[in-house]
């Protein structure tokens, strides 16, 4: 082989090696971070960049009045905010819709479920109560019992879907936002196994996806209830690692009023 052969048949050896070396880095680090085009995105987690166009983003401060105009539907992580004495008319706000036993569950008898209707102390279906008030914004908050323990993705999504249907259908202009599940402390964890912050993250990405199909919107309050390690921050925690406490419910409403409906 004459000299220039040489010369050009190890330039084309080095400048495949070197294209061999690029694509394992890059399949390494697509494999660590997941293609942005979506074939890794189930391995992304409602902490990271991972967002869909229903997820409320930061705003202005919509003050207090836009609280004051809400209703919220929800479990028992949602009613104590009562007891904190924060919303409109404290103790006896008429703000929170929930269940007899102070919870709504997630299951196959959502949406025909009954609430405390406040107005009247009276229990009737949730159908009935929004027909009734039409709010100007829902928040539902829900997913905690039953839902994140024992649903499948399936199952999840089929429940909550059908507590969107009933108040589309019974108050059109109400604006519907769903709320992400709160984390749970790390103690709550260790105590309990079919609880953790990682099926809470999996539940509030489905959440987030339900807001996105039924063109309402998100609210991913858990982000700033979390403390480093992603679990419930300890200034927040009212002292069962589920409910929040008087600051924790502060800090959701600040950031109610820093993520308004647009």
């Amino acid at each position: 082989m004459i000299p220039h052969q040489n010369k050009i048949l190890r330039s084309l050896i080095i400048a495949g090696l070197i294209a061999l070396i690029t694509c394992a880095v890059m399949l390494i680090l697509l494999s660590t971070n997941g293609f942005k085009d979506g074939v890794f995105s189930k391995k992304a987690t409602a902490e990271e960049d991972f967002s869909l166009p229903s997820r409320l983003q930061k705003t202005p401060d919509y003050g207090q009045f836009y609280v004051d105009n809400m209703i919220f539907i929800g479990d028992q992580t949602i009613a104590p905010i009562r007891s904190s004495a924060i919303l409109r008319n404290g103790a006896d706000t008429k703000q929170i819709w929930t269940g007899e036993k102070g919870s709504l569950s997630l299951d196959y008898s959502l949406s025909t479920s009954t609430i405390v209707y406040p107005e009247s102390a009276q229990s009737i279906t949730l159908a009935e109560a929004i027909s009734l008030k039409r709010p100007d914004h829902v928040v539902i908050t829900l997913g905690f019992e039953n839902g994140v323990a024992y649903c499948t993705e399936e199952k999840f999504k089929e429940y909550y879907g059908s507590i969107i249907s009933v108040i589309k259908e019974s108050s059109p202009d109400t604006k519907i936002i769903l709320q992400s599940i709160f984390p749970v402390s790390d103690k709550k964890q260790k105590d309990d196994s079919g609880i953790t912050n990682e099926k809470i993250d999996r539940a509030n990405l489905w959440i987030e996806e339900l807001a996105n199909d039924n063109s309402v919107r998100y609210l991913h309050t858990a982000s700033v209830l979390k403390d480093s390690k992603g679990n419930l921050n300890s200034d927040y925690d009212s002292g069962n690692g589920v409910t929040l406490n008087e600051a924790g419910y502060r800090k959701m409403l600040e950031y109610i009023r820093t993520h308004g409906y647009k």
